[in-house]
């Protein structure tokens, strides 16, 4: 991951609602437990935000 996708991951977790979050949360820790890797935890985030397609249409992928 490029520091400009990190940084606009950052910001797009921010702007997500409390309650949005939470379930997230409870789907990540489910599916892998609370013993896993930053890299893992921004990989699942990518996915549940649905970002890649934004990424891809700025020129970030």
């Amino acid at each position: 991951m490029t520091p400009e996708q990190r940084y606009d991951l950052a910001i797009e977790w921010r702007l997500t609602s409390n309650r949005m979050k939470e379930i997230i949360k409870e789907e990540y820790n489910k599916k892998y437990g609370t013993n896993t890797s930053d890299e893992q935890w921004e990989s699942y985030l990518i996915k549940a935000l649905n970002i890649e397609s934004f990424w891809k249409s700025v020129g970030l992928m």
